[in-house]
């Protein structure tokens, strides 16, 4: 079975953040088009949320090697501060169509016995 190939970044601080997305728009992103799904929020404290974002997305150009983005999941740590919301920690997972599993043990073909 062919397994996608996955994508994970770490940019740390402001400055990195903002470095990179600029880049990523400059062309890979630059004509795309980001729908946003779900949006479900718990809070922790009357400043404080986590939010769950289910989205999807067309046309990014990304470069050889690295799978489009067509769908995925973020994570989001939200804290309200001079009463605006600002986002403290963020998760960014591209994902594939939910599949069932399996309900057999013979749909595995490594759990056949010899």
């Amino acid at each position: 079975m062919d397994v996608p190939h996955r994508v994970g970044w770490w940019w740390k601080g402001r400055d990195a953040i903002e470095r990179n997305l600029t880049a990523a728009y400059a062309v890979v992103f630059r004509d795309s088009t980001l729908t946003i799904d779900d949006v479900q929020v718990k809070f922790l404290a009357r400043d404080v949320a986590v939010a769950h974002v289910r989205w999807s997305m067309e046309g990014s150009k990304t470069p050889p090697g690295i799978p489009e983005p067509r769908q995925g999941i973020q994570i989001q740590v939200l804290q309200k501060r001079d009463r605006a919301w600002r986002i403290a920690a963020f998760q960014n997972t591209s994902s594939l169509p939910e599949t069932p599993f399996p309900t057999e043990a013979a749909a595995d073909p490594r759990s056949s016995q010899p």
